[in-house]
C-alpha cells in the first residue's frame, strides 16, 4: 500500500515485476502482485496514476479514484474496471479481512501470504468451497480455527520446531476435506 505525497519536481514510480510502470503525482493505492499468481491487480483509493508497460508502447491507462486495474501476467492482457468493491483488497492496511462469498481457494492465498505461511490445499474438492467472513486483528489460528467451525474442512499444522533448520523454512498448513 503507498501513499505519495505531491511533489511536481519529484517522479514516483513504482515497478511492478518487471512488467509494469505506475506513475505517481499524489495519490494512495494498493499493489497485489506475487511471482506465484497469474494476475496483478491495483486498486487506487485517492488521487490519480498513470500506469504503462515497461516498454511503454502497450499500455497506457489512467486509473480514477475506486478504480481497479488487472493485469494478466501470461497473456499480456489488463482490464480497468470502475468502482468495483474494492474494501476487501486494501483492508489488510487496518489488520483486517473481508470475505464475500470467496472462493476457498483465494481466502486461503490471502492468509498465506499475509502471516508468510504456506497453506496447502490437499483435496480438489476444497476448490468448490466459498467462505463468508470478516476478520478484524486475528490472529491466523483464530481464523483457521473459525473457517474449520464453519466448512467442511480439516486442517494440520507442521511442527517445525521439532525440524533441523527449521527457522529457513515457511510454517506449513495443510487443508483437508472432512
Amino acid at each position: 500500500y503507498f501513499e505519495v505525497e505531491k511533489d511536481p519536481n519529484r517522479a514516483f514510480v513504482v515497478d511492478v515485476n518487471e512488467m509494469l510502470h505506475i506513475h505517481v503525482l499524489g495519490t494512495k493505492f494498493n499493489v497485489q502482485s506475487y511471482k506465484d499468481e497469474v494476475e496483478t491487480k491495483i486498486a487506487l483509493t485517492d488521487g490519480s496514476i498513470l500506469i504503462t508497460d515497461v516498454a511503454g508502447t502497450d499500455i497506457q491507462c489512467h486509473m480514477q479514484v475506486q478504480d481497479e486495474f488487472i493485469y494478466n501476467r501470461e497473456t499480456k492482457a489488463y482490464q480497468l474496471r470502475s468502482n468495483p468493491d474494492i474494501s476487501n483488497q486494501i483492508a489488510w492496511i487496518h489488520n483486517e479481512f473481508i470475505f464475500k462469498d470467496t472462493p476457498m481457494v483465494e481466502v486461503f492465498k490471502q492468509l498465506s501470504h499475509h502471516f508468510n505461511v504456506d497453506i496447502v490445499i490437499q483435496d480438489a474438492l476444497i476448490q468448490n468451497y466459498k467462505f463468508t467472513g470478516k476478520f478484524k486483528n486475528k490472529r491466523l489460528d483464530h481464523i483457521l480455527d473459525y473457517i474449520k467451525a464453519t466448512s467442511p474442512i480439516r486442517i494440520q499444522q507442521e511442527d517445525l520446531q521439532s525440524e533441523q533448520h527449521a527457522y529457513l523454512e515457511q510454517e506449513k498448513i495443510y487443508i483437508y476435506n472432512n
